[in-house]
């Protein structure tokens, strides 16, 4: 899932608890659709929207603890040290970074790289999909090699890992 949309339906969670009110749930339920269809259709740029919840959120911690700054100017090391201990705590194949760093990069483009806040909120958000794609591709490492070989749709590398997995299983049986 792009990161955008991530962050738009953060948002949309954000602006639908901001709104609670005691009435009808149902009555509440249609309003906050309503209400959500509005601000998508009327916002000049959601694209801009997103990215300035994201400068929000960026200054916030950094008025915080000013030593977040440190972490933008430092972010390749800060991202090769995440990926270090994801591994560490998840995985049993610490030879596994570059898999892990192409699901990231296919997941949510490079930008994540140059932006720990940004690797964070993904993180916090799937990081339950993400580690099953990883150990799908730790599991079946062939996927990984055809993975970067094949055209894969933007967004959808989890399809095809689970995918080519049940085909591979299939096959195995069938060899049988």
């Amino acid at each position: 899932m792009p990161f955008e949309r991530i962050l738009e339906e953060l948002l949309l969670q954000e602006h639908y608890h901001s709104n609670e009110s005691h009435m009808d749930p149902n009555r509440i339920l249609r309003k906050e659709i309503l209400n959500d269809s509005h601000i998508i259709k009327y916002s000049e740029n959601i694209k801009e929207l997103i990215d300035d919840h994201i400068e929000d959120f960026r200054n916030s911690l950094i008025f915080i603890h000013p030593n977040f700054d440190n972490l933008q100017k430092c972010s390749e090391l800060y991202y090769d040290e995440f990926i270090r201990i994801i591994l560490t705590t998840y995985s049993i194949k610490l030879d596994s970074k570059g898999k892990l760093d192409f699901i990231f990069r296919y997941l949510i483009g490079d930008k994540f790289a140059d932006d720990p806040f940004i690797l964070h909120i993904y993180w916090w958000k799937y990081a339950t999909e993400i580690l099953i794609q990883l150990k799908l591709v730790e599991t079946f490492p062939d996927l990984i090699t055809k993975a970067q070989n094949d055209f894969i749709v933007y967004g959808k590398l989890d399809q095809y890992l689970f995918k080519e997995s049940i085909n591979s299983i299939l096959q195995n049986i069938c060899d049988v």
